[in-house]
């Protein structure tokens, strides 16, 4: 039974999930609360004592259960990459939200300079 949660969870719930951090973002206390009420519904499901330490779902020495804070970081990394070496017009639309983010900032730097 174990198995066939670890499925649904990481191959039907985790899809969902993705799809929509697409379009939004979720606050720490919103994935936190999310990836809680999923953790207990596989612990249940999955038949372990409710006292399973989080780091064994988690682990992929254990279940491989994917975070949900760790997706969503993930998706925004990738986006912010492909914004970055991408060309034409989506390159200069990163440009000036650059720009307007170090005006913003009031800074003399770029907000990507190390």
């Amino acid at each position: 039974m174990d198995l066939q949660m670890k499925y649904i969870y990481n191959h039907v719930i985790i899809p969902r999930v993705d799809y929509k951090t697409q379009l939004l973002v979720w606050t720490n206390s919103q994935t936190e609360k999310l990836n809680s009420t999923c953790r207990y519904m596989f612990k249940r499901k999955a038949s372990l004592p409710l006292t399973t330490p989080n780091s064994i779902i988690h682990s992929s020495l254990g279940y491989a259960i994917k975070d949900i804070n760790t997706i969503q970081a993930q998706r925004q990394l990738s986006r912010l990459y492909n914004q970055v070496i991408s060309k034409g017009m989506m390159k200069d639309i990163f440009e000036i939200d650059c720009k307007q983010l170090q005006s913003e900032l009031l800074s003399n730097k770029s907000p990507l300079a190390t």
